[in-house]
Protein backbone atom coordinates (compact mmCIF):
# COMPACT_ATOMS: atom_id res chain seq x y z
CA UNK A 1 0.00 0.00 0.00
CA UNK A 2 0.92 3.72 -1.09
CA UNK A 3 0.37 6.85 0.32
CA UNK A 4 0.04 9.65 -2.57
CA UNK A 5 2.17 12.50 -2.48
CA UNK A 6 1.88 14.61 -5.65
CA UNK A 7 1.39 14.16 -9.40
CA UNK A 8 4.29 15.11 -11.88
CA UNK A 9 4.55 15.02 -15.49
CA UNK A 10 8.22 14.82 -16.75
CA UNK A 11 8.39 14.13 -20.29
CA UNK A 12 5.49 12.58 -22.51
CA UNK A 13 4.33 11.19 -18.77
CA UNK A 14 2.52 11.49 -15.66
CA UNK A 15 4.12 10.03 -12.40
CA UNK A 16 2.45 9.41 -8.85
CA UNK A 17 4.96 10.01 -5.78
CA UNK A 18 4.05 7.89 -3.07
CA UNK A 19 5.36 7.01 0.15
CA UNK A 20 5.74 2.71 0.23
CA UNK A 21 4.61 1.40 3.67
CA UNK A 22 6.19 -1.56 2.34
CA UNK A 23 9.14 -0.60 1.41
CA UNK A 24 9.17 2.11 3.91
CA UNK A 25 10.26 5.20 1.54
CA UNK A 26 9.58 7.06 -1.39
CA UNK A 27 8.73 6.03 -4.37
CA UNK A 28 7.88 6.83 -8.27
CA UNK A 29 5.07 5.47 -9.88
CA UNK A 30 3.97 5.75 -14.00
CA UNK A 31 0.41 6.28 -13.72
CA UNK A 32 -0.64 5.06 -16.72
CA UNK A 33 0.78 1.62 -14.73
CA UNK A 34 -1.28 1.95 -11.83
CA UNK A 35 -4.48 0.51 -10.73
CA UNK A 36 -7.52 1.69 -9.07
CA UNK A 37 -7.46 -0.11 -5.34
CA UNK A 38 -11.14 -0.62 -4.66
CA UNK A 39 -12.29 -0.20 -1.51
CA UNK A 40 -9.63 2.83 -0.84
CA UNK A 41 -7.07 2.22 1.91
CA UNK A 42 -6.66 4.00 5.44
CA UNK A 43 -6.63 7.35 5.73
CA UNK A 44 -2.80 9.00 6.56
CA UNK A 45 -1.43 11.89 7.70
CA UNK A 46 0.49 13.37 4.82
CA UNK A 47 4.42 13.04 4.66
CA UNK A 48 7.12 15.77 3.81
CA UNK A 49 8.99 14.50 0.89
CA UNK A 50 13.00 14.50 2.36
CA UNK A 51 14.19 14.61 -0.82
CA UNK A 52 13.22 18.76 -1.69
CA UNK A 53 12.39 19.46 -4.75
CA UNK A 54 9.43 16.99 -6.05
CA UNK A 55 10.49 17.26 -9.67
CA UNK A 56 13.81 16.67 -9.28
CA UNK A 57 12.89 13.55 -7.18
CA UNK A 58 11.23 12.31 -9.99
CA UNK A 59 13.57 13.24 -12.85
CA UNK A 60 16.67 11.48 -10.40
CA UNK A 61 14.16 8.54 -9.99
CA UNK A 62 12.89 7.80 -13.09
CA UNK A 63 15.52 9.53 -15.53
CA UNK A 64 17.47 7.36 -17.95
CA UNK A 65 15.50 3.96 -16.73
CA UNK A 66 12.53 4.85 -18.66
CA UNK A 67 14.10 5.61 -22.12
CA UNK A 68 14.39 2.23 -24.43
CA UNK A 69 17.10 4.37 -26.47
CA UNK A 70 20.02 6.35 -24.96
CA UNK A 71 22.53 8.26 -26.66
CA UNK A 72 25.51 10.47 -26.25
CA UNK A 73 25.90 13.77 -28.38
CA UNK A 74 27.97 16.74 -29.02
CA UNK A 75 26.06 19.87 -29.50
CA UNK A 76 28.02 23.09 -30.98
CA UNK A 77 26.04 25.21 -29.19
CA UNK A 78 25.96 26.29 -24.94
CA UNK A 79 24.55 23.86 -22.53
CA UNK A 80 22.14 26.94 -21.72
CA UNK A 81 21.09 27.12 -25.12
CA UNK A 82 20.57 23.47 -25.57
CA UNK A 83 18.70 22.84 -22.26
CA UNK A 84 16.39 25.28 -22.96
CA UNK A 85 15.79 24.18 -26.66
CA UNK A 86 15.08 20.72 -25.77
CA UNK A 87 11.60 19.26 -25.17
CA UNK A 88 12.43 17.01 -22.26
CA UNK A 89 14.21 17.92 -19.60
CA UNK A 90 17.91 17.25 -19.74
CA UNK A 91 20.95 18.07 -18.25
CA UNK A 92 24.06 19.32 -20.68
CA UNK A 93 27.74 18.46 -19.76
CA UNK A 94 29.77 21.61 -20.30
CA UNK A 95 32.52 20.86 -22.92
CA UNK A 96 33.17 24.94 -23.77
CA UNK A 97 31.48 28.08 -24.19
CA UNK A 98 30.32 26.81 -27.20
CA UNK A 99 30.11 23.38 -26.79
CA UNK A 100 28.16 20.49 -24.74
CA UNK A 101 27.54 16.97 -24.40
CA UNK A 102 23.94 15.79 -23.91
CA UNK A 103 23.16 11.99 -23.03
CA UNK A 104 19.47 11.72 -23.41
CA UNK A 105 16.86 9.30 -24.76
CA UNK A 106 13.47 8.29 -25.48
CA UNK A 107 10.84 5.35 -26.73
CA UNK A 108 12.28 5.53 -30.33
CA UNK A 109 15.69 6.94 -32.04
CA UNK A 110 13.84 8.51 -34.56
CA UNK A 111 12.03 10.65 -32.05
CA UNK A 112 15.73 11.61 -30.95
CA UNK A 113 16.02 12.35 -34.38
CA UNK A 114 13.64 14.87 -34.54
CA UNK A 115 14.30 16.41 -30.81
CA UNK A 116 18.25 17.00 -32.11
CA UNK A 117 16.51 18.60 -35.47
CA UNK A 118 14.62 21.03 -33.21
CA UNK A 119 18.16 22.51 -31.43
CA UNK A 120 18.94 24.27 -34.82
CA UNK A 121 22.38 23.55 -34.19
CA UNK A 122 25.24 21.35 -35.67
CA UNK A 123 25.99 18.00 -33.72
CA UNK A 124 27.84 14.66 -33.57
CA UNK A 125 26.18 10.98 -31.98
CA UNK A 126 28.78 9.75 -30.05
CA UNK A 127 27.61 6.38 -29.71
CA UNK A 128 23.85 5.27 -30.68
CA UNK A 129 24.18 3.53 -33.81
CA UNK A 130 20.13 3.56 -34.19
CA UNK A 131 20.02 7.23 -33.30
CA UNK A 132 22.78 7.58 -36.70
CA UNK A 133 20.22 5.74 -38.48
CA UNK A 134 17.42 8.01 -37.90
CA UNK A 135 19.23 10.82 -38.37
CA UNK A 136 20.45 9.61 -42.06
CA UNK A 137 16.79 8.60 -42.34
CA UNK A 138 15.15 12.00 -41.34
CA UNK A 139 17.95 14.02 -43.08
CA UNK A 140 17.49 11.84 -46.23
CA UNK A 141 13.95 12.53 -46.01
CA UNK A 142 14.21 16.33 -45.72
CA UNK A 143 16.50 16.27 -48.50
CA UNK A 144 14.23 14.86 -50.79
CA UNK A 145 11.81 17.42 -49.82
CA UNK A 146 13.82 20.26 -50.46
CA UNK A 147 14.54 18.72 -53.67
CA UNK A 148 10.92 18.58 -54.75
CA UNK A 149 10.01 22.13 -54.25
CA UNK A 150 12.46 22.85 -56.70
Amino acid sequence: MVEPHRLVAWGRRWYLVAWDNGREGWRTFRVDRLRLKTPNGPRFVPRELDEGDVEEFVRRSVGEASWHYRARIRVAASSLYVRNRMPIPIEPEVVDDNTCIVEMGSDDPHQLALWLGLLDADFEVLDAPELAEAVRAVGDRYHRAAQAFG
